[in-house]
Protein backbone atom coordinates (compact mmCIF):
# COMPACT_ATOMS: atom_id res chain seq x y z
CA UNK A 1 0.00 0.00 0.00
CA UNK A 2 1.10 3.55 -0.25
CA UNK A 3 3.46 2.25 -3.29
CA UNK A 4 5.13 4.61 -6.24
CA UNK A 5 5.50 7.82 -4.03
CA UNK A 6 2.12 7.29 -2.03
CA UNK A 7 -0.26 5.95 -4.81
CA UNK A 8 -2.72 3.69 -2.93
CA UNK A 9 -4.00 0.46 -4.31
CA UNK A 10 -7.03 0.59 -6.09
CA UNK A 11 -8.75 -1.82 -3.58
CA UNK A 12 -7.40 -0.84 0.28
CA UNK A 13 -7.36 -4.64 1.00
CA UNK A 14 -5.22 -5.62 -1.41
CA UNK A 15 -1.88 -5.69 0.65
CA UNK A 16 -3.21 -6.79 3.74
CA UNK A 17 -0.74 -9.55 5.01
CA UNK A 18 2.18 -8.17 2.73
CA UNK A 19 4.02 -7.39 5.99
CA UNK A 20 3.95 -3.43 4.51
CA UNK A 21 5.73 -0.74 6.74
CA UNK A 22 4.48 3.12 5.58
CA UNK A 23 5.33 6.15 6.98
CA UNK A 24 3.83 8.63 5.86
CA UNK A 25 5.85 12.02 6.44
CA UNK A 26 4.48 15.65 6.38
CA UNK A 27 3.89 18.81 8.13
CA UNK A 28 0.32 19.54 9.96
CA UNK A 29 -2.61 20.35 7.14
CA UNK A 30 -1.34 17.82 4.68
CA UNK A 31 -3.61 15.18 5.09
CA UNK A 32 -2.11 12.42 7.34
CA UNK A 33 -5.00 12.22 9.43
CA UNK A 34 -7.48 12.26 6.31
CA UNK A 35 -6.02 9.12 4.95
CA UNK A 36 -5.35 6.89 8.27
CA UNK A 37 -9.13 7.82 8.86
CA UNK A 38 -10.26 6.58 6.14
CA UNK A 39 -8.62 3.39 5.91
CA UNK A 40 -9.74 2.64 9.14
CA UNK A 41 -13.16 3.08 8.00
CA UNK A 42 -12.24 0.76 5.28
CA UNK A 43 -10.52 -2.09 6.98
CA UNK A 44 -12.83 -1.86 10.31
CA UNK A 45 -12.09 -4.35 12.96
CA UNK A 46 -9.08 -5.32 11.06
CA UNK A 47 -7.45 -2.38 11.93
CA UNK A 48 -6.34 -0.49 15.43
CA UNK A 49 -6.49 3.31 14.78
CA UNK A 50 -4.31 5.12 17.51
CA UNK A 51 -2.49 8.53 18.43
CA UNK A 52 0.26 9.99 19.92
CA UNK A 53 1.28 8.10 22.81
CA UNK A 54 -1.42 5.27 22.34
CA UNK A 55 0.45 2.08 21.74
CA UNK A 56 2.56 0.37 24.13
CA UNK A 57 2.15 -3.25 23.78
CA UNK A 58 1.47 -5.84 21.14
CA UNK A 59 -1.47 -6.30 18.94
CA UNK A 60 -2.50 -8.06 15.79
CA UNK A 61 -4.10 -6.65 12.84
CA UNK A 62 -3.31 -3.30 10.44
CA UNK A 63 -1.89 -0.84 12.76
CA UNK A 64 -2.87 2.69 11.79
CA UNK A 65 -0.60 5.14 14.00
CA UNK A 66 -1.56 8.87 13.92
CA UNK A 67 1.00 11.34 15.07
CA UNK A 68 3.93 8.11 16.08
CA UNK A 69 6.74 10.61 16.38
CA UNK A 70 5.43 12.05 19.59
CA UNK A 71 5.34 8.53 21.15
CA UNK A 72 8.31 7.68 23.59
CA UNK A 73 8.02 4.34 22.46
CA UNK A 74 10.93 5.24 20.12
CA UNK A 75 13.29 5.29 22.83
CA UNK A 76 13.58 1.74 23.56
CA UNK A 77 14.58 0.55 19.48
CA UNK A 78 14.00 -2.80 20.10
CA UNK A 79 10.52 -2.22 21.94
CA UNK A 80 9.08 -0.41 19.32
CA UNK A 81 10.53 -3.40 16.91
CA UNK A 82 8.89 -6.20 18.82
CA UNK A 83 5.45 -3.86 19.12
CA UNK A 84 5.54 -3.31 15.63
CA UNK A 85 5.84 -6.72 14.67
CA UNK A 86 2.85 -8.43 16.03
CA UNK A 87 1.34 -6.22 13.37
CA UNK A 88 0.31 -7.46 9.57
CA UNK A 89 1.10 -3.66 8.29
CA UNK A 90 1.65 -0.66 9.97
CA UNK A 91 1.08 2.67 8.63
CA UNK A 92 2.34 5.83 10.63
CA UNK A 93 1.87 9.46 10.66
CA UNK A 94 4.60 11.84 12.02
CA UNK A 95 6.09 15.27 11.37
CA UNK A 96 9.45 13.99 11.51
CA UNK A 97 10.82 10.35 11.53
CA UNK A 98 11.91 9.28 14.40
CA UNK A 99 16.00 8.15 14.77
CA UNK A 100 14.83 4.30 15.73
CA UNK A 101 13.10 4.04 12.69
CA UNK A 102 15.45 5.08 10.36
CA UNK A 103 16.97 1.66 9.90
CA UNK A 104 13.93 -0.14 10.27
CA UNK A 105 12.25 1.43 7.50
CA UNK A 106 15.81 1.91 5.25
CA UNK A 107 15.22 -1.91 5.47
CA UNK A 108 12.15 -2.90 4.89
CA UNK A 109 9.76 -0.07 5.00
CA UNK A 110 8.90 2.96 3.10
CA UNK A 111 8.75 6.94 3.68
CA UNK A 112 6.18 8.58 1.98
CA UNK A 113 6.31 12.79 2.15
CA UNK A 114 2.72 14.36 2.02
CA UNK A 115 3.04 18.03 0.91
CA UNK A 116 0.69 20.86 0.32
CA UNK A 117 0.98 20.82 -3.75
CA UNK A 118 0.57 24.06 -5.81
CA UNK A 119 -1.87 24.00 -8.31
CA UNK A 120 0.39 23.24 -10.99
CA UNK A 121 2.16 20.69 -8.95
CA UNK A 122 -0.67 19.40 -7.87
CA UNK A 123 -1.89 18.73 -12.06
CA UNK A 124 1.14 17.13 -12.47
CA UNK A 125 0.79 14.61 -9.94
CA UNK A 126 -2.91 13.60 -11.33
CA UNK A 127 -1.78 13.55 -14.57
CA UNK A 128 1.18 11.02 -13.88
CA UNK A 129 -0.69 9.02 -10.80
CA UNK A 130 -4.84 9.11 -12.11
CA UNK A 131 -4.51 9.37 -15.81
CA UNK A 132 -7.78 7.56 -15.84
CA UNK A 133 -9.50 10.33 -13.42
CA UNK A 134 -8.32 13.02 -15.77
CA UNK A 135 -8.85 11.72 -18.58
CA UNK A 136 -12.56 11.64 -17.50
CA UNK A 137 -13.00 15.22 -16.47
CA UNK A 138 -10.17 17.00 -16.81
CA UNK A 139 -11.89 20.31 -15.51
CA UNK A 140 -12.56 18.67 -12.08
CA UNK A 141 -12.10 21.02 -9.03
CA UNK A 142 -9.05 19.18 -7.29
CA UNK A 143 -7.61 22.28 -5.85
CA UNK A 144 -10.52 24.18 -4.80
CA UNK A 145 -12.05 21.12 -3.30
CA UNK A 146 -8.66 19.95 -1.51
CA UNK A 147 -6.53 23.06 -1.46
CA UNK A 148 -3.46 20.97 -2.45
CA UNK A 149 -3.16 18.76 0.58
CA UNK A 150 -1.83 15.35 -1.32
CA UNK A 151 -3.65 13.11 2.19
CA UNK A 152 -7.27 14.52 0.71
CA UNK A 153 -5.94 14.26 -2.87
CA UNK A 154 -5.12 10.54 -2.40
CA UNK A 155 -8.23 9.97 -0.37
CA UNK A 156 -10.17 11.36 -3.14
CA UNK A 157 -8.76 10.11 -6.60
CA UNK A 158 -8.95 6.71 -4.37
CA UNK A 159 -12.23 6.34 -3.91
CA UNK A 160 -13.22 7.55 -7.06
CA UNK A 161 -11.30 5.46 -9.00
CA UNK A 162 -12.64 2.48 -7.19
CA UNK A 163 -16.18 3.61 -6.76
CA UNK A 164 -16.70 6.33 -8.55
CA UNK A 165 -19.37 4.41 -11.02
CA UNK A 166 -21.71 4.56 -8.44
CA UNK A 167 -21.43 8.11 -8.28
CA UNK A 168 -24.17 10.21 -10.16
CA UNK A 169 -22.07 13.18 -10.69
CA UNK A 170 -17.99 13.16 -9.99
CA UNK A 171 -18.43 16.66 -7.85
CA UNK A 172 -21.18 15.79 -5.89
CA UNK A 173 -19.31 12.35 -5.11
CA UNK A 174 -16.47 14.40 -4.39
CA UNK A 175 -18.65 16.46 -2.12
CA UNK A 176 -20.05 13.22 -0.31
CA UNK A 177 -16.56 11.67 0.37
CA UNK A 178 -15.63 14.68 2.57
CA UNK A 179 -18.52 15.45 4.09
CA UNK A 180 -19.51 11.93 4.75
CA UNK A 181 -16.38 9.81 4.42
CA UNK A 182 -18.48 6.82 6.25
CA UNK A 183 -21.31 6.69 4.07
CA UNK A 184 -21.89 4.96 0.86
CA UNK A 185 -24.91 6.91 -0.28
CA UNK A 186 -23.11 8.32 -2.38
CA UNK A 187 -25.59 10.38 -3.82
CA UNK A 188 -25.71 13.69 -1.94
CA UNK A 189 -28.41 15.67 -1.88
CA UNK A 190 -29.18 18.74 0.60
CA UNK A 191 -32.46 18.13 3.26
CA UNK A 192 -33.64 20.49 5.10
CA UNK A 193 -34.14 17.72 7.99
CA UNK A 194 -31.14 15.95 6.82
CA UNK A 195 -27.45 15.57 8.16
CA UNK A 196 -26.32 19.07 9.26
CA UNK A 197 -23.46 19.41 7.81
CA UNK A 198 -25.11 18.80 4.10
CA UNK A 199 -27.17 21.95 5.19
CA UNK A 200 -24.07 23.57 5.90
CA UNK A 201 -22.12 22.94 2.65
CA UNK A 202 -25.57 24.16 0.80
CA UNK A 203 -25.49 27.67 2.67
CA UNK A 204 -22.01 27.78 1.93
CA UNK A 205 -22.97 26.75 -1.79
CA UNK A 206 -25.85 30.00 -1.62
CA UNK A 207 -24.25 32.12 0.59
CA UNK A 208 -21.37 34.02 -0.01
CA UNK A 209 -20.42 34.83 3.71
CA UNK A 210 -22.37 33.84 6.98
CA UNK A 211 -21.78 32.57 10.57
CA UNK A 212 -22.89 29.76 12.45
CA UNK A 213 -25.90 31.26 14.26
CA UNK A 214 -27.05 32.88 10.77
CA UNK A 215 -26.88 28.57 9.82
CA UNK A 216 -28.58 28.15 13.02
CA UNK A 217 -31.65 30.80 11.75
CA UNK A 218 -31.74 29.90 8.13
CA UNK A 219 -31.73 26.23 8.20
CA UNK A 220 -33.58 25.66 11.79
CA UNK A 221 -31.33 23.15 12.35
CA UNK A 222 -29.25 23.17 16.15
CA UNK A 223 -25.11 23.18 14.97
CA UNK A 224 -23.21 21.97 17.99
CA UNK A 225 -19.89 23.93 18.31
CA UNK A 226 -17.63 20.45 17.36
CA UNK A 227 -19.68 19.75 14.15
CA UNK A 228 -19.42 24.01 13.37
CA UNK A 229 -15.24 23.07 13.57
CA UNK A 230 -15.73 20.21 11.64
CA UNK A 231 -17.10 21.94 9.25
CA UNK A 232 -14.14 24.71 9.27
CA UNK A 233 -11.38 22.26 9.14
CA UNK A 234 -12.66 20.80 5.81
CA UNK A 235 -10.15 22.11 3.37
CA UNK A 236 -12.24 23.51 1.01
CA UNK A 237 -13.48 25.47 3.73
CA UNK A 238 -10.51 26.03 5.28
CA UNK A 239 -8.24 27.25 2.31
CA UNK A 240 -11.04 30.05 1.82
CA UNK A 241 -10.02 31.74 5.06
CA UNK A 242 -12.83 33.38 6.99
CA UNK A 243 -16.01 34.07 6.03
CA UNK A 244 -15.83 32.83 2.19
CA UNK A 245 -16.18 29.36 1.76
CA UNK A 246 -16.58 27.60 -1.98
CA UNK A 247 -15.41 29.36 -4.93
CA UNK A 248 -17.07 29.85 -7.97
CA UNK A 249 -15.76 27.08 -9.89
CA UNK A 250 -16.54 24.60 -7.07
CA UNK A 251 -20.31 26.47 -6.36
CA UNK A 252 -21.31 26.88 -9.83
CA UNK A 253 -21.75 22.97 -11.11
CA UNK A 254 -22.80 22.47 -7.86
CA UNK A 255 -25.79 24.88 -8.18
CA UNK A 256 -26.42 23.69 -11.47
CA UNK A 257 -27.12 20.40 -10.32
CA UNK A 258 -29.11 20.96 -7.15
CA UNK A 259 -31.32 23.17 -8.78
CA UNK A 260 -31.96 20.48 -11.39
CA UNK A 261 -32.67 18.06 -9.02
CA UNK A 262 -34.27 20.21 -6.01
CA UNK A 263 -35.37 23.42 -7.29
CA UNK A 264 -38.13 24.21 -4.64
CA UNK A 265 -35.75 23.09 -1.76
CA UNK A 266 -33.12 25.63 -3.23
CA UNK A 267 -35.13 28.27 -4.02
CA UNK A 268 -36.87 28.21 -0.21
CA UNK A 269 -33.55 28.49 1.30
CA UNK A 270 -32.85 31.38 -0.89
CA UNK A 271 -35.87 33.38 -0.03
CA UNK A 272 -34.34 32.66 3.61
CA UNK A 273 -31.30 33.85 2.86
CA UNK A 274 -32.76 37.13 0.78
CA UNK A 275 -34.42 37.89 3.69
CA UNK A 276 -31.06 37.54 5.97
CA UNK A 277 -29.57 39.60 3.80
CA UNK A 278 -32.01 42.69 3.86
CA UNK A 279 -32.18 42.48 7.70
CA UNK A 280 -28.75 42.04 7.98
CA UNK A 281 -26.67 44.39 5.72
CA UNK A 282 -30.06 47.07 5.48
CA UNK A 283 -30.42 47.09 1.32
CA UNK A 284 -33.82 47.18 0.99
CA UNK A 285 -34.55 45.51 -2.21
CA UNK A 286 -30.95 44.27 -3.29
CA UNK A 287 -29.15 41.13 -2.69
CA UNK A 288 -25.63 41.85 -2.71
CA UNK A 289 -23.69 38.83 -3.91
CA UNK A 290 -19.82 38.23 -3.52
CA UNK A 291 -18.45 41.10 -5.53
CA UNK A 292 -14.89 40.62 -6.67
CA UNK A 293 -13.04 39.67 -9.99
CA UNK A 294 -14.77 36.43 -10.72
CA UNK A 295 -17.96 36.00 -11.54
CA UNK A 296 -20.61 37.38 -8.49
CA UNK A 297 -22.86 34.20 -7.64
CA UNK A 298 -25.70 36.67 -7.20
CA UNK A 299 -26.64 39.20 -9.54
CA UNK A 300 -28.08 42.64 -7.71
CA UNK A 301 -31.86 41.76 -8.03
CA UNK A 302 -34.62 44.98 -8.22
CA UNK A 303 -37.50 44.26 -6.49
CA UNK A 304 -40.69 43.88 -8.53
CA UNK A 305 -44.04 46.40 -7.72
CA UNK A 306 -47.27 43.25 -6.90
CA UNK A 307 -48.79 44.32 -9.80
CA UNK A 308 -46.03 43.90 -12.38
CA UNK A 309 -45.51 40.64 -10.65
CA UNK A 310 -48.69 39.23 -10.55
CA UNK A 311 -48.77 40.26 -14.40
CA UNK A 312 -45.74 37.89 -15.12
CA UNK A 313 -46.61 35.19 -13.58
CA UNK A 314 -50.20 35.39 -14.94
CA UNK A 315 -48.64 35.64 -18.19
CA UNK A 316 -46.13 32.37 -17.96
CA UNK A 317 -49.58 30.45 -16.07
CA UNK A 318 -51.39 30.94 -19.28
CA UNK A 319 -48.68 30.22 -21.51
CA UNK A 320 -48.43 27.00 -19.64
CA UNK A 321 -52.16 26.26 -19.72
CA UNK A 322 -52.31 27.17 -23.71
CA UNK A 323 -48.97 24.82 -23.93
CA UNK A 324 -46.74 27.40 -25.44
CA UNK A 325 -43.28 27.71 -23.99
CA UNK A 326 -43.05 31.28 -25.75
CA UNK A 327 -45.14 33.48 -23.96
CA UNK A 328 -43.30 32.20 -21.25
CA UNK A 329 -39.52 33.57 -21.96
CA UNK A 330 -40.18 37.03 -19.76
CA UNK A 331 -40.94 35.24 -16.77
CA UNK A 332 -38.05 32.58 -18.03
CA UNK A 333 -35.84 35.57 -18.20
CA UNK A 334 -36.11 36.98 -14.95
CA UNK A 335 -36.13 33.72 -13.43
CA UNK A 336 -32.38 33.67 -15.17
CA UNK A 337 -31.51 36.93 -13.44
CA UNK A 338 -32.67 35.93 -10.34
CA UNK A 339 -31.74 32.25 -10.00
CA UNK A 340 -28.88 32.23 -12.89
CA UNK A 341 -28.24 28.30 -12.19
CA UNK A 342 -31.85 27.51 -13.23
CA UNK A 343 -32.50 25.67 -16.50
CA UNK A 344 -34.93 27.66 -18.74
CA UNK A 345 -36.85 24.40 -19.86
CA UNK A 346 -37.80 23.74 -16.22
CA UNK A 347 -39.38 26.89 -14.89
CA UNK A 348 -42.37 25.28 -15.07
CA UNK A 349 -41.64 22.45 -12.90
CA UNK A 350 -40.35 25.65 -10.43
CA UNK A 351 -43.94 26.76 -10.79
CA UNK A 352 -45.32 23.71 -10.02
CA UNK A 353 -43.24 22.98 -6.91
CA UNK A 354 -43.64 26.50 -5.55
CA UNK A 355 -47.56 25.27 -5.46
CA UNK A 356 -46.99 21.96 -3.67
CA UNK A 357 -44.83 23.24 -1.43
CA UNK A 358 -45.48 26.66 -0.05
CA UNK A 359 -46.30 27.24 2.98
CA UNK A 360 -48.93 29.90 1.77
CA UNK A 361 -50.59 27.52 -0.10
CA UNK A 362 -50.28 24.86 2.33
CA UNK A 363 -52.33 27.34 4.91
CA UNK A 364 -55.24 27.67 2.09
CA UNK A 365 -55.01 24.79 0.03
CA UNK A 366 -58.21 25.72 -2.37
CA UNK A 367 -55.89 28.54 -3.80
CA UNK A 368 -53.37 25.75 -4.46
CA UNK A 369 -56.08 24.10 -5.99
CA UNK A 370 -57.43 26.45 -8.09
CA UNK A 371 -54.28 27.59 -9.73
CA UNK A 372 -53.58 23.82 -10.81
CA UNK A 373 -56.74 22.77 -12.10
CA UNK A 374 -57.01 25.67 -14.00
CA UNK A 375 -53.49 26.35 -15.38
CA UNK A 376 -51.91 22.54 -15.32
CA UNK A 377 -54.93 20.08 -15.47
CA UNK A 378 -57.13 19.06 -18.89
CA UNK A 379 -58.95 22.82 -19.60
CA UNK A 380 -62.36 24.16 -17.60
CA UNK A 381 -63.48 27.52 -17.73
CA UNK A 382 -63.29 29.50 -14.61
CA UNK A 383 -67.25 28.78 -14.18
CA UNK A 384 -66.66 25.16 -14.42
CA UNK A 385 -63.94 25.43 -11.05
CA UNK A 386 -66.28 27.59 -9.42
CA UNK A 387 -69.21 24.73 -9.56
CA UNK A 388 -66.89 22.57 -8.86
CA UNK A 389 -65.37 24.49 -5.79
CA UNK A 390 -68.81 25.38 -4.61
CA UNK A 391 -67.77 28.85 -5.01
CA UNK A 392 -69.40 31.85 -6.19
CA UNK A 393 -68.12 33.15 -8.94
CA UNK A 394 -67.37 36.73 -6.94
CA UNK A 395 -65.61 34.65 -4.60
CA UNK A 396 -63.95 32.35 -6.98
CA UNK A 397 -62.19 35.37 -8.85
CA UNK A 398 -61.11 37.00 -5.65
CA UNK A 399 -59.35 33.44 -4.51
CA UNK A 400 -57.80 33.05 -7.74
CA UNK A 401 -56.73 36.37 -7.44
CA UNK A 402 -55.73 36.07 -4.16
CA UNK A 403 -53.47 32.81 -5.41
CA UNK A 404 -52.05 34.87 -7.98
CA UNK A 405 -51.01 37.52 -5.15
CA UNK A 406 -49.52 34.91 -3.11
CA UNK A 407 -47.41 32.70 -5.91
CA UNK A 408 -45.88 36.21 -7.15
CA UNK A 409 -44.92 36.85 -3.84
CA UNK A 410 -43.07 33.85 -3.19
CA UNK A 411 -41.57 33.25 -7.02
CA UNK A 412 -40.59 36.81 -7.42
CA UNK A 413 -38.38 39.88 -4.63
CA UNK A 414 -42.24 41.75 -4.53
CA UNK A 415 -41.12 45.43 -3.25
CA UNK A 416 -43.65 45.39 -0.68
CA UNK A 417 -42.71 42.18 0.73
CA UNK A 418 -39.27 42.44 2.44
Amino acid sequence: MLKEAAGLSSNPLAWKGEGSLVFLLGKEGTGKTALLRWLARELQEEALLVEGEGLSSPHKGILLWDDADRSSLWLDPQRAKDVLAGFSACILTGKTLPPALEMLFSRKGQVVTLDVLSPEDLERFLDQRFPRLRSFDPAFPWYPLTGGRLGWVLLLAHRMERERSLAPDPLLFAVEILLHPASRRYGWRPEVYGHPLDALFFLAVVLPTWDRRDAEEITGLEISTALWETFLALPFVRSRGPRRYLPPEVRRPLLSFLESEKPWLTFAWRQKAFRFWNKAFNHPHLWQGEQDEEESLLANLPAFALQEAIAQVKTFLESCRRGKSHDSHRLAEIFGTIYPHLPRDRAKRWVQNALEDAPSFREKPILKDILWHYYFRPRKSHEELAHRFHLSRATYFRYHRDALERLARVLLPVEDSF
